[in-house]
């Protein structure tokens, strides 16, 4: 059964703190509604504020205060019940989110810096590949009522504009999220239980979530970890008149296998565990060619690209297109270069990864190996064989200036209607 309603007819009679301020919001006006939880249960919105403490130290005028509002949504009633924001934001700078199947959090990511279009008409896109781009992650996990927050570098290329497999840089999983670094998939758990201490092949990091006063110890924030910086967990709550809890963050050296829930409803940890793209390819290769073309000798990486085709539970499925130089059988044979794709599954709790099927080597000409617009495969034909189910909601629509005519989830449930202008787009929101 599908519930539609109208968003001017949603009442939300509740006082929020916005950028130091405790008031009712005029959610037809203010906020940027860009999507819903996959079982309709929550409402994200976006709400761009310009704080007068900006104004008095000089902020670039086109930084902004991004809130993101998750609304508990009814029939009659949006509620706004956790927040988090992106402080002195670009007001241009692009937003995604995602949700996990049971709606149970939200994975968040925001490009506070990154690279445009190439000023110089001479340049091409190519000459830019590939560009680093400064992103911060947000996790709000609803159980307990909390926000995990960190800042990350990604290596991004053009091509993941259109032609790539897959195009979410954070997925949300069962358990927390995979963020697609470019060189590197690295994945947040979130887990009563705390997983092995080391990962096969891998860097990894284990922390606890504690309430400082109930335990002693820990840290407010954790400057580095294998891939992240200035990780920190705040609380998500947003109604009048709650006090915000502290939160402080432990480092797991002994594993334990009775944790404490150290002040929270019951034990939180966060694994961070950090595959290596490149250096699994250079482990791995060699050993591929030896045993499944024992007269050719590896010689090289040229170039690689890693989609996250799914994960269920803790096992993600990994697609990873490689270009290899590679030397022919006997003396003459010459170095020329060869596309293979691999397909690995990664256990992210237990930290363990195997190949689980290899498609065999493809020659490819050495102009096209330089070439990943051209190499890549699942562009055209092989995209048919794997398709994501990437839900992604974005703010791209409103700096398009487009509309969403309604946001509906994946599931039957409510669908939010909005009454157009003539120049709005007719959207969809998954």
């Amino acid at each position: 059964m599908i519930c539609r309603v109208r968003l001017d007819q949603l009442e939300c009679p509740y006082q929020i703190e916005i950028s130091g301020v405790k008031r009712f919001l005029d959610i037809t006006r203010e906020c940027i509604f860009i999507g819903l939880s996959n079982d309709s249960r929550y409402a994200v919105g976006l709400m761009y504020s310009l704080p007068d403490t900006y104004r008095s130290v000089g902020q670039d005028e086109d930084e902004t205060e991004l809130n993101i509002i998750i609304f508990e949504l009814s029939a009659t009633l949006l509620r706004p019940v956790f927040i988090t924001n992106f402080t002195s934001w670009p007001s241009s700078a692009k937003v995604y989110a995602t949700f996990p199947y049971s709606s149970s959090h939200i994975s968040i990511v925001g490009f506070a810096k990154q690279n445009t279009e190439p000023r110089n008409a001479a340049i091409s896109r190519r000459d830019l590949e590939p560009f680093s781009v400064i992103a911060k992650v947000k996790f709000i996990l609803f159980r307990f009522r909390i926000t995990v927050s960190l800042t990350t570098c990604l290596v991004m290329s053009y091509r993941w504009n259109g032609l790539k497999l897959s195009r979410a840089v954070l997925r949300s999983t069962d358990h927390g999220g995979i963020v697609n670094g470019g060189t590197a998939l690295i994945s947040y758990l979130f887990t009563k239980n705390c997983p092995p201490l080391k990962a096969v092949r891998m860097s990894r990091m284990i922390m606890q979530v504690i309430d400082p006063r109930i335990v002693d110890g820990g840290e407010t924030q954790i400057f580095e970890g294998c891939n992240s910086q200035d990780i920190r967990v705040e609380d998500a709550t947003s109604h009048y008149g709650n006090t915000p809890r502290e939160y402080h963050l432990k480092r797991i050296t002994v594993e334990d296998k009775d944790p404490s829930p150290s002040g929270l409803c019951e034990p939180l940890f966060i694994t961070e565990t950090l595959m290596d793209i490149e250096r699994l390819l250079y482990e791995i290769m060699p050993v591929v060619l030896s045993r499944m073309y024992g007269k050719y000798k590896y010689k090289g990486l040229i170039d690689y690209e890693v989609d996250l085709i799914d994960c269920e539970q803790y096992i993600a499925n990994i697609v990873v297109t490689a270009v290899i130089e590679a030397k022919g059988p006997g003396e003459a044979g010459r170095n020329s270069a060869y596309i293979v794709v691999l397909y690995i599954t990664w256990n992210t709790f237990e930290g363990t990864r195997q190949i689980s099927s290899f498609r065999g080597m493809r020659l490819v000409p050495w102009a096209i190996a330089h070439r990943p617009d051209r190499w890549y495969p699942f562009k055209t034909v092989l995209k048919k064989e794997l398709t994501p189910d990437e839900r992604v909601l974005s703010n791209i629509p409103f700096l398009n200036g487009e509309s969403l005519e309604f946001l509906t989830s994946a599931s039957p449930g409510i669908t939010i209607w909005k009454e157009f202008t003539s120049r709005s787009k007719i959207t969809y929101s998954n």
